[in-house]
């Protein structure tokens, strides 16, 4: 209950628009574990998301986009948080590592974790040019030694060449 009682869920909602964005952030006394986004469109070709990533220490971005048709869409950002001094006497200690990857038509990139940490979440931003990639995976790789993160990112109906880059987020007890 204690743990449970120590965990923040923010979020924040976009204005409508074509390329909808939303940043949310965590309160003050706690530490970023985690995020993610949830895109509302309205009709149409829908919106698909090419962004849902730690900003920095304090708050998680999301972003998508309308794609070759115009359609307008709002979307929610999600931070999730965790009290900076436990209960128990410890200090949450937060990690996160940013990669990037090469241009191409499907790009991905891994982020890992230092010894230590454990893995709490993780993210991706494309990073696109006209008609545009969207994001298609965001997953922790779970048949490797090390804890890592991937974030790959596709383009559809029509050929664009983009980069990605991979987040990802672990603690540790101090």
């Amino acid at each position: 209950d204690q743990l449970v009682n120590s965990v923040h869920i923010a979020a924040t909602t976009s204005s409508i628009g074509l390329i909808p964005e939303a940043t949310a952030a965590r309160p003050s006394g706690h530490v970023l574990i985690s995020g993610g986004f949830n895109v509302n469109y309205f009709g149409g070709g829908g919106s698909l998301a090419t962004a849902s990533f730690p900003e920095n220490a304090f708050s998680w971005k999301a972003r998508s986009k309308a794609h070759f048709f115009p359609n307008y869409a709002e979307i929610t950002s999600y931070a999730i948080s965790i009290e900076e001094s436990l209960p128990i006497g410890k200090r949450v200690e937060v990690f996160i590592k940013s990669v990037g990857s090469a241009a191409a038509q499907h790009p991905g990139a891994s982020a890992d974790l230092p010894p230590g940490y454990a893995m709490t979440g993780g993210g991706g931003d494309v990073h696109w040019q006209h008609p545009g990639s969207l994001l298609w995976r965001l997953h922790p790789l779970i048949e490797t030694t090390n804890q890592e993160f991937r974030a790959s990112a596709k383009d559809h109906f029509g050929a664009t060449v983009s980069t990605i880059t991979s987040y990802a987020m672990g603690i540790k007890l101090v």
